[in-house]
């Protein structure tokens, strides 16, 4: 109590009352563990550590927040500094975070600190899972096409695409396939996001994207996405997944 007397709110406080929404957009992952029952002396030390060190990284990443509008290069050079992991490993990278808050804060009137801060999100990101790294880049993709740097746009999503393909051999394992509807596959929900965001880096590009998806009823699921994007009908993208083994998840994105 006399550590943390504002609870969660000691290492995660709200957002600054001055911070633009670009700033603030989708700026974290956080996640609390609960547990019941007696906790020994070395459970308490390891959840004891693991609140220092998430609020380290929270009020790194309120430093950055703060430097956004007046030192971006300094906001950049000290998202390059937080750690790769957090404190929790189901949580996004840290330093991933950091760099795309200066990523999307800067685009418009920083654009070499957000090419910089992209770049380096390409780097942080390689070891990552690859649905979780396929839908980081998606918006790594749109923020290259806003910089006009449409061939890194381009090399970007054709990542995202082995990232789908990665997807894909999970969801049709022939011996713990993926037993949700295929139209909500996480593979089909990554390939419709690159088809979507393909027609803005070459009118071509999407038709390439889906010549190039081996499964034939997610190759014309994805036709009828293309269709609708050329229409200016908003799609969204709801995932699923249920194996024989047990456990079910939805994700909207």
């Amino acid at each position: 109590m006399a550590e943390y007397p504002k609870g969660l709110g000691s290492i995660r406080p709200h957002r600054d009352r001055g911070a633009s929404s670009e700033q603030e957009a989708g700026s974290g992952f956080f996640s609390t563990s609960y547990s019941s029952g007696s906790v020994s002396g070395t459970q308490n030390a390891v959840m004891r550590a693991r609140i220092q060190a998430q609020a380290q990284i929270t009020r790194q990443m309120n430093q950055v927040s703060k430097e956004l509008a007046s030192d971006p290069k300094q906001a950049l050079s000290d998202a390059l500094n937080m750690p790769l992991a957090g404190a929790d490993p189901i949580m996004l990278s840290p330093r991933v975070q950091a760099l795309m808050k200066v990523a999307r804060a800067t685009v418009a009137a920083h654009p070499e600190i957000a090419k910089s801060a992209l770049d380096e999100i390409q780097k942080a990101s390689e070891n990552m899972d690859s649905g979780k790294r396929g839908r980081l880049l998606i918006e790594v993709v749109e923020l290259y096409v806003r910089l006009g740097r449409r061939e890194q746009a381009r090399n970007t999503l054709l990542e995202v695409t082995k990232a789908a393909e990665q997807l894909y051999k999970k969801d049709s394992d022939a011996n713990d396939p993926n037993l949700a509807f295929k139209g909500v596959w996480p593979s089909t929900g990554l390939w419709m996001k690159c088809v979507q965001v393909a027609d803005s880096i070459s009118p071509y590009l999407a038709e390439e994207l889906i010549a190039n998806i081996s499964d034939l009823e997610i190759a014309s699921y994805q036709r009828v996405t293309y269709a609708n994007s050329l229409l200016g009908v908003p799609n969204s993208s709801e995932m699923a997944e249920q194996h024989k083994g047990g456990g079910a998840s939805i994700t909207s994105f």
